[in-house]
């Protein structure tokens, strides 16, 4: 089969008529095939070209709208800007993986002591990881347990004092008990009455 001539070449002068005429019609269709097909390679790469630069424009609104969202949510403290140190998953997993495999050895008393003198130490990486930490929620801060623990003999105070109230026989008894209770809550003095 013949796909591409050159147009001055002719048919051999041994072809009879109608064989030439065949050998013309094979000629004119290896020509129109050869277009056709550089045709439909163009627009093939027209869209090839089309595609890719949608692509890309994709991409730039994409980082754009990251740029924007995190300038948006942006921490004052630089290290914690970084959501994730590592580069990608396996790298997490790689140092999860040897961090196991050296703690692993121990007890779970000794592991979570070792944990904690590394969160709780005094040198300057250690405070930056502690306050990582805290930022996701992970570790509270020293600020939110003192104020758990002023919660706590808060409420177990109050609690003594309404069961207290409770526990009155006379009615003015019980009224006074409650506003005790309810000043003491409040944080308003407690006027006596003489």
């Amino acid at each position: 089969m013949l796909f591409y001539f050159q147009v001055s070449e002719k048919p051999p002068p041994s072809l009879s008529s109608s064989e030439r005429r065949e050998w013309y019609r094979e000629k004119k269709r290896a020509i129109n095939r050869s277009r056709v097909q550089k045709h439909r390679n163009k627009s093939n790469e027209r869209k090839r070209e089309r595609d890719r630069f949608l692509a890309k424009e994709r991409m730039k609104r994409y980082r754009q709208r990251k740029r924007e969202i995190n300038a948006d949510t942006n921490i004052s403290s630089e290290s914690l800007t970084n959501q994730t140190p590592f580069q990608n998953r396996m790298q997490k997993c790689r140092a999860l993986k040897t961090l196991k495999d050296t703690i692993t050895p121990f007890s779970p008393q000794r592991r979570a002591a070792i944990l904690q003198s590394l969160i709780d130490s005094s040198s300057p990486v250690s405070k930056t990881t502690r306050r990582c930490l805290e930022f996701k929620q992970v570790v509270q801060p020293s600020e939110n347990k003192t104020r758990n623990k002023v919660a706590c003999a808060l409420l177990a105070d109050v609690s003594s004092s309404i069961s207290s109230a409770i526990d009155k026989t006379s009615p003015t008894e019980k009224r006074v008990s409650a506003k005790q209770a309810a000043s003491f809550i409040v944080g308003n003095t407690i006027e006596s009455e003489s």
